[in-house]
């Protein structure tokens, strides 16, 4: 501030910096385009059946409100970016599966629009948002973020010891533009890298059918909110309508 534009190596100890949020950009997307995209980075996937591809979100049984409203917004969605076929328009709902409950869609133009925000068909370890995402207004990244946090995002509280609202994902290139996204909120967000204990390739897990398996895993890292970022992120992204980890987080918020 005292010089002007320096460059980073002209730096000095007397040099007064100043450190701005990230700003939004101008383009939109409907709020249900948004949590289905968030909803989509979180627990889903985009794969290949018979040359036809087809986008998953895996819930689990608890989590049927929520399914059931993202199956509205993947309709939305499909009127949003109807172009006439009929086939396109057939409404979409929950399905049960032996581990819990899934939203599907195969139609072509809005597997295209989530594939031109995020990587979704190449494994959940290198999932991420592509740089398209960074041009989306405030609006659209809050409805983003909703649904990924009420995806795959936890509610933790441990009364006086910790309270926080985290994300964990074995993508740590996504945590880190999920940490950047917050910031554009005034949401601070600490992220932990390896959580697991190095050398653990396996862990027991549930099942989906009320036991536990054991399953090969990849090392975990964990983006987490506490203290006043927390309330930050009630009032401006928060979960979705549907879902019940907005309650403990209010229960947090008014401690």
């Amino acid at each position: 501030l005292n010089r002007g534009d320096v460059p980073a190596c002209e730096l000095t100890v007397d040099d007064v910096v100043q450190l701005n949020c990230p700003g939004f950009g101008d383009d939109f997307v409907p709020d249900a385009f948004g949590e289905l995209l968030g909803a989509a980075v979180g627990d889903g996937c985009i794969t290949s059946n018979h040359d036809q591809d087809f986008l998953f979100v895996a819930l689990g049984e608890s989590e049927r409100a929520v399914a059931g409203q993202l199956a509205e917004n993947v309709n939305a969605c499909k009127r949003w970016l109807h172009e006439g076929d009929d086939r396109a328009a057939r409404p979409t709902q929950v399905t049960e599966t032996s581990t819990g409950l899934r939203v599907a869609t195969s139609v072509t133009t809005l597997l295209n629009r989530l594939r031109t925000y995020a990587v979704l068909d190449a494994g959940s370890e290198v999932k991420r948002f592509n740089v398209a995402v960074f041009s989306l207004d405030r609006r659209s990244h809050a409805a983003m973020l909703c649904g990924l946090f009420t995806a795959d995002g936890t509610v933790a509280d441990y009364g006086t010891k910790s309270q926080y609202v985290s994300l964990d994902s074995t993508s740590l290139e996504l945590l880190r533009q999920v940490q950047l996204l917050l910031l554009g909120f005034g949401i601070k967000a600490k992220l932990y890298e390896n959580r697991r204990a190095l050398g653990a390739d396996s862990a027991q897990l549930p099942d989906g059918r009320g036991g536990l398996k054991q399953y090969d895993v990849r090392q975990m890292h964990s983006l987490r909110i506490s203290r006043s970022s927390r309330v930050r992120f009630e009032q401006a992204i928060g979960f979705m309508s549907t879902s019940a980890k907005g309650k403990p987080q209010r229960n947090q918020n008014s401690h």
